[in-house]
């Protein structure tokens, strides 16, 4: 057989007039059409549901078998393979399910070529690899030639040693270093991300991910520093407010580098795919998938993650051998530069007492949590890990492999909210709000809400993009007239919600902001391969709805229900919020001060 690869479907189909032998063609863009009077036309099988949670284990158990070959070493860390984020534009993950599906029609066509297009350069790669390792003969016929991986690696490494370079040199030897500390003081760190509101907080003795923490450690007598980095805001605007602050509160992690470390951090990165093995086969469903991890171990576009997780390691190592710390408080969603972050706290020998923080919610497709059987024994993993709440905690210790002694259910720090004592009044409005998450779910979030006509049912439709995507970025790629189908709101989560009838949403963890407010809940599902809803295991005032068509009339039932079965899964829901985000009381806080 031979393989022929396409990434445009102009390209193909001139392809397929001039052959004059049959093909079969394995079309990963659902919309090709093509003559299947010569031709034969396949799309990729979906998993069953019962197929998909067996994919996710040996996924997770060949990542930590990768890693324990690798001895969990710093290089393997630090690499973003190791983490399993969900989150990363064209992930493993994904990777993996569209190689299957590739396998499968490979392995089951008797044709003598078969033609794969697909708009991933990944997904080719993959599947000129395993074809080359067979001795499979493959034609490349993209339109886009990559250019070589050696210039691609180079130039990503260049990228991110320009970028870590301009943030030692803006680092400066104000009130924000590492100088300015009292070494002997024996400091309780708060491992934080510092944005436009921090400076604020941090006067108040408050922070974004800890809530009241610091406040509540510093009125116990310990001397609290918040360590950490710039995300999601101007960097200068927020170093300049932060350097308002007295002098020995904040420390910035790129204050701690100098150029010495620049150099290393440059040679790391040109040579850590050298130092993680990825020996034999890599065996996933009974397929050997080696190619599909090589060739992700490889991606340039990895580079800057890798250089930042380990730019992380060289800075909190520095940080603990120079600074007397009594207990670091880490954040904890099991993220490569949180892992190497705790393995420079143990690699000190010191004696401090390392927490970490659950503080995001967890979704069935949170893989990144996830831990192998091998991982659950040998990562450098926190001393304890402090969940939201019992539903929480339940999750990583029953569904994700997590040791029970480590894991005890916390309080939800930076929310407000906790068990309601009473219900909320139902609101008589007919808004129906959308929540808005990632930029690809964003753009099919509003396709969806546009083929609903929700709008012309009578409702009002209001739409809140999430902060990091801005309705202004997703507008020039939405493909339609958004006139009429909807209003963009640029009022706070709070606002939003008070004034909704019902709630709509897909992934997004406002979801659970929504229930707290006692407000109904429907989410949308796009038939993704793991289920991105927080709110899974939830059957109580949330509905589910899979095609345009069918959200009007769920609105309409909603609107219809009779108030004593409106109030009772109301409280029902609400007592589910109060198990995943648990109050912030003096009992509660407890496991984190004592």
């Amino acid at each position: 057989m031979k393989v022929s690869l396409f990434d445009n479907p102009d390209r193909l189909k001139g392809y397929l007039k001039e052959r004059g032998e049959a093909v079969t063609v394995l079309s990963f863009d659902r919309d090709l059409v093509i003559d299947q009077a010569r031709h034969r036309l396949v799309f990729p099988k979906p998993c069953l549901p019962e197929e998909k949670l067996p994919i996710i284990e040996a996924y997770v158990e060949a990542v930590s078998e990768i890693g324990d070959q690798n001895g969990y070493s710093l290089a393997w860390l630090c690499h973003p393979i190791s983490e399993k984020n969900e989150l990363m534009p064209e992930n493993l993950l994904d990777q993996l399910v569209d190689f299957l599906a590739f396998h499968r029609t490979f392995g089951g066509s008797n044709a003598d070529e078969l033609a794969v297009i697909s708009g991933s350069s990944e997904l080719l790669g993959n599947i000129a690899a395993f074809c080359q390792s067979r001795g499979v003969t493959v034609c490349s016929r993209l339109s886009r030639r990559p250019r070589p991986l050696f210039l691609r690696r180079l130039a990503s490494c260049l990228f991110s040693s320009l970028a870590l370079a301009k943030k030692i040199l803006t680092a400066g030897t104000g009130p924000l270093s590492w100088k300015k500390l009292d070494r002997a003081a024996g400091y309780s760190v708060i491992r934080t991300w510092f944005d436009q509101r921090s400076a604020a907080m941090i006067s108040q003795d408050k922070d974004t991910y800890f809530g009241e923490l610091p406040g509540r450690l510093k009125a116990g007598g310990r001397h609290v520093l918040y360590y950490g980095e710039i995300i999601n805001a101007d960097p200068r605007k927020v170093r300049q407010d932060l350097g308002s602050l007295p002098s020995g509160r904040v420390l910035l992690e790129r204050t701690l580098l100098g150029w010495a470390d620049l150099i290393r951090i440059v040679w790391f990165t040109l040579t850590c795919r050298a130092r993680v093995r990825l020996s034999g086969q890599i065996m996933l469903q009974g397929v050997d998938v080696g190619p599909v991890f090589r060739n992700y171990m490889g991606l340039p576009r990895l580079d800057h993650a890798l250089a930042a997780n380990y730019a992380t390691y060289l800075a909190a190592k520095k940080l603990v051998n120079k600074v007397q710390i009594k207990e670091f408080f880490n954040l904890y969603e099991n993220y490569s530069w949180e892992k190497v972050t705790n393995l420079a706290v143990k690699q000190s020998g010191k004696r401090v007492r390392l927490i970490a923080f659950q503080h995001a919610q967890i979704a069935a497709s949170s893989t990144k949590f996830f831990l192998g059987k091998k991982e659950s024994e040998r990562l450098p993993l926190p001393d304890k890990i402090i969940t939201l709440g019992e539903v929480t905690s339940g999750h990583l210790v029953r569904a994700m492999n997590y040791p029970a002694a480590r894991t005890v259910a916390g309080c939800a720090l930076r929310h407000s909210y906790g068990r309601s004592s009473g219900s909320v009044a139902r609101p008589a409005s007919k808004r129906v709000l959308v929540f808005l998450w990632t930029f690809e779910r964003s753009l099919e979030m509003l396709r969806f809400i546009k083929a609903s006509r929700l709008a012309e049912a009578g409702y009002d439709v209001v739409v809140s993009p999430h902060p990091n995507h801005p309705y202004e970025k997703l507008k020039p790629y939405l493909g339609f007239d958004d006139q009429g189908a909807y209003t963009v709101s640029r009022a706070g989560l709070k606002e939003n919600i008070d004034a909704a009838m019902v709630v709509v949403y897909s992934g997004t963890t406002t979801c659970l902001d929504a229930l707290a407010s006692g407000r109904p809940v429907i989410s949308v599902d796009f038939n993704d391969f793991i289920d991105p809803d927080p709110l899974f295991g939830l059957a109580e005032f949330k509905w589910t709805v899979s095609s345009p068509e069918a959200l009007s009339p769920v609105v309409k039932s909603i609107e219809a229900m009779a108030d004593a079965d409106y109030y009772s899964a109301q409280a029902k829901a609400m007592d589910f919020v109060g198990s995943y985000f648990r109050p912030v009381d003096q009992e509660n806080l407890k496991v984190f001060l004592n």
